[in-house]
Parts: structure tokens; C-alpha cells; sequence
């Protein structure tokens, strides 16, 4: 990981299909593009969440991240939280989980936002 900022991401952090919000540049009107393709790694850029998509995972390395994972069926769902933990070999992961009814596998470490993740 570097320790520069995130990528470009465009204004639009939160995308209920779950789209790659990397941005790709600017249309005519300077409206921002952004990428659109389907999203393949949920990441926690520290100030916000993003999607993104396969032929943009190797920005991953490129800039700086609190936490990533391969794209689950509770990403960027409602009430959806983000957990971290360290495995055994102390090599940390990461996935998120709507909680049920109390009973959750997993202790949270910590949510990405307040209450929810939004993206």
C-alpha cells in the first residue's frame, strides 16, 4: 500500500447496483464519468466506501486503503456492517454482514460509518 490519498472516485461514493465509482474522466459538459463496470472488490478508503471492478483491483496498490474484500451478498447492503478481524496467522480480513437477530457470528470491530456502511 502507498500512502498517497484514494483514487479518483467521483462524487458519487454510495451505488446501490454495486458499480466501479472510479473515475474515468470528464464528458463534454464536465460531468464526471465514472467507470460503471461491476464491482469485484468492496473497499473502505478510510473516508468512504467504493466498488471496484476487475480491470481496476490493481489500484488497490496504488493508493492508500483501511480494508478490502472480494465483493459478498451483503456489501453495501441496508444495515449491512463491515467487520475486520485477524486470523490465526495474523493476517487481517475483512468482509461485511447484516446483522440478524442479535446473534451475529462476528464482533465488530468496527463500521465504516456510524451506524451503516453506504457503500
Amino acid at each position: 500500500m502507498s500512502d498517497t490519498a484514494p483514487p479518483p472516485l467521483g462524487d458519487i461514493y454510495f451505488d446501490p447496483d454495486r458499480t466501479c465509482t472510479r473515475l474515468v474522466g470528464f464528458d463534454d459538459t464536465g460531468k464526471e464519468r465514472l467507470c460503471g463496470q461491476p464491482g469485484a472488490i468492496h473497499v473502505d478508503w478510510g473516508d468512504a466506501c467504493g466498488f471496484v471492478c476487475e480491470e481496476h483491483r490493481m489500484d488497490l496498490l496504488r493508493w492508500s486503503y483501511a480494508a478490502a474484500h472480494e465483493l459478498g451478498g451483503d456489501c453495501g447492503m441496508p444495515g449491512a456492517l463491515w467487520y475486520t478481524a485477524i486470523d490465526a496467522d495474523a493476517r487481517p480480513s475483512s468482509w461485511c454482514a447484516v446483522p440478524d437477530d442479535g446473534s451475529n457470528v462476528a464482533e465488530p470491530v468496527r463500521a465504516v460509518a456510524a451506524v451503516e456502511v453506504s457503500a
